[in-house]
């Protein structure tokens, strides 16, 4: 299972620093995802200064199915901005 060490590694490939990200950035990640660990989630979260994270104790690997609304209620007010 991949550590966070190499997501930054896969991060940093193309030399993209996350860090310099500005636009706002929501991070859904789940804790019963058994294909990308919650760590990832977390560390992105943590990395990216403009980052919102909801990490999910509930959700899996497919976070957003069954939360659009959710994500709609999130990304139609950065659209107007």
């Amino acid at each position: 299972m991949p550590s966070p060490l190499e997501t930054r590694t896969v991060a940093a490939h193309d030399g993209f620093d996350i860090t310099k990200i500005a636009m706002p950035v929501k991070v859904w990640h789940g804790h019963q995802d058994r294909m990308v660990p919650v760590q990832h989630g977390e560390w992105l979260s943590a990395h990216i200064p403009s980052a919102d994270a909801e990490i999910s104790e509930e959700s899996g690997h497919l976070t957003m199915i069954g939360h659009a609304s959710d994500f709609h209620d999130w990304l139609l007010p950065q659209l107007r901005r």
